[in-house]
């Protein structure tokens, strides 16, 4: 039986062998001597797909509106306006777009309908290298920087709470009547969970787009409560931090006089506190605003006196670290031009011997621990000195300490008079400490000030 089954299945293997053979595609039989052709190649094939993606290239960078942008040698352009860096080999047919105070550059590819009316559209020569300025016989309105590109992550829900929270305010403030104390605490919810909304950039240009800034105003005009202008202010201040074209919407409807005449009438440390902030976030990283806030007719009085007449610790520190970074050169991309008007600038005097007096204070009290603010300080001094060095001269002669004594309104002992001597004291105590290498720095440098 067993010898009978093996026969059986050899039988069967044979058979199917002869079958598959038969059924299988037999090459041509060639004439002899005929040349063979190259068998082909087929294409090598990665093991597997980059584990990390490939990063974009980083070629060239640059600091645009206070942002290090990077880019390829070459500009890529797509459908959105994209900035060109200096050094960057531009492609041919473009639609172009220049913004005629800071000189920065975009570009994109042409279509039918430019969105902007204010763009200057020119087709670029092939290989031109994007570095020299363009110039025009008449200067156009500077142009706002390109929007926000939607945020993908940004869900549904999020954008139907932005718009019901929007025209909740615009509908509240286009009311004359206050409102009713029953509804006082929903409006400050409202604000406060549209203040959390528009720290996202785009609802940020939304807002100052959707007429929000003239709403907030209203708002706080008419309702005469701390609470609301302090949600009103946070709202303004977070739309407008680290968002350019905000702050660009923001400075040609003149938000930076009327925060400066609401903070010089406001009594309230608490709506203080972010109404300062609401400034501070309008000025920093804004050339445009640094320059208008730096030769304003009396904003930089306005917060000395701020400064001067409040007990509140935050409050000052808001002052104080706001002027230094205004004065502070490193906080703008691009230069700005400060009138010093020959040394006779009273607001500078003031803060100038704000600066020294709080600085003098800080390092002779033992019980100072606090180093960080010891250094806004000392950064606020040394600022103020390079951007005003006729204003703020760092020295005690006859007509400065009279010009500062008039502004303070009071005469007190000038924070400059042997000054050198705590400053030295003061170096050496932090000279070996890393972590505070800045501070001693800051330090050195404003005793170099001071000798030569």
């Amino acid at each position: 039986m067993g010898v009978a089954l093996l026969v059986g299945g050899y039988f069967l293997w044979s058979t199917m062998s002869i079958l598959r053979t038969a059924n299988r595609v037999q090459p041509p039989v060639l004439p002899p001597n005929t040349p063979l052709a190259p068998l082909p190649i087929p294409e090598r094939q990665p093991a597997s797909p980059p584990a990390v993606p490939v990063s974009p290239a980083r070629d060239i960078c640059q600091l645009i509106d206070g942002r290090e942008v990077c880019g390829p040698r070459k500009f890529v352009a797509t459908h959105d306006f994209q900035p060109i860096l200096d050094g960057q080999v531009v492609p041919e047919g473009l639609h172009y777009k220049l913004d005629m105070a800071s000189g920065h550059k975009w570009a994109k590819l042409l279509d039918d309908k430019p969105d902007d009316p204010h763009a200057v559209a020119v087709v670029v020569t092939p290989g031109e290298v994007a570095s020299a300025p363009v110039t025009t016989k008449t200067k156009p309105e500077i142009a706002p920087p390109p929007p926000t590109k939607p945020n993908g992550r940004l869900g549904i829900e999020e954008r139907a709470q932005f718009e019901v929270h929007m025209q909740d305010i615009l509908r509240s403030a286009g009311t004359s009547a206050p409102t009713a104390p029953a509804d006082l605490f929903t409006l400050i919810l409202t604000l406060g969970d549209l203040a959390d909304l528009v720290e996202e950039r785009e609802f940020g240009e939304h807002f100052v787009d959707q007429n929000g800034i003239p709403a907030l105003l209203a708002l706080m005009d008419r309702e005469r409560s701390v609470e609301v202008t302090q949600q009103a202010a946070l709202v303004l201040g977070n739309a407008l931090q680290s968002n350019p074209r905000a702050q660009h919407t923001a400075l040609n409807f003149g938000l930076m006089d009327k925060l400066f005449t609401r903070i010089g009438r406001e009594t309230s440390p608490a709506a203080l506190n972010r109404l300062v902030y609401a400034l501070a976030s309008l000025v920093r990283g804004s050339p445009e605003a640094v320059a208008q806030f730096a030769n304003h007719a009396s904003g930089i009085h306005t917060l000395a006196q701020v400064y001067a007449a409040t007990a509140d610790i935050l409050l000052r520190r808001r002052c104080v670290r706001l002027i230094s970074d205004v004065f502070n050169p490193l906080m703008v991309p691009t230069p700005v031009r400060i009138l010093d008007n020959a040394g006779t600038r009273a607001d500078v005097h003031h803060w100038c011997w704000n600066f020294g007096r709080g600085l003098r204070a800080a390092i002779t009290d033992p019980n100072e621990l606090d180093v960080d603010w010891k250094s806004t300080l000392a950064g606020g001094l040394l600022n103020a000195h390079l951007a005003f060095p006729q204003s703020c001269a760092l020295t005690c002669n006859g007509s400065y300490r009279d010009l500062a004594g008039a502004a303070i309104g009071g005469n007190e002992p000038c924070p400059f008079d042997n000054l050198q001597p705590a400053l030295e004291d003061e170096v050496d105590k932090y000279a070996d400490d890393e972590d505070y290498s800045t501070y001693a720095d800051t330090l050195r440098k404003l005793l170099a000030t001071r000798k030569a």
